[in-house]
């Protein structure tokens, strides 16, 4: 799910607006969803443009940083709706011998 009406982003005072990603739990701790939910995990950054007056623009050219380089999302923690609890997911847990 995302936001809606869309937040301001990267900072609350920016005059950017973006639909931000977001869980939701009801008030027993279970998700509203009604059902599981994978977020991925990767590793990295994106330094936003800003303008001469110091305020973050959206532009073509935000520079996204991958660490390691061709870094790909393959794990995933899993959120279980009915518990709320948050565990890595068996799928694509590292497997040690």
């Amino acid at each position: 799910m995302a936001t809606n009406p869309p937040l301001p982003f990267p900072t609350g005072k920016s005059l950017l607006l973006f639909p931000v990603p977001y869980i939701a739990f009801n008030s027993q701790g279970q998700l509203a969803s009604g059902r599981d939910e994978l977020i991925p995990l990767a590793e990295g950054s994106i330094f936003f443009t800003k303008n001469q007056n110091g305020q973050y623009v959206y532009s073509k050219d935000d520079v996204p940083v991958i660490n390691p380089p061709l870094n790909y999302t393959n794990h995933f923690i899993r959120i279980n709706w009915l518990t709320g609890r948050a565990s890595v997911d068996e799928a694509t847990r590292p497997k040690f011998n």
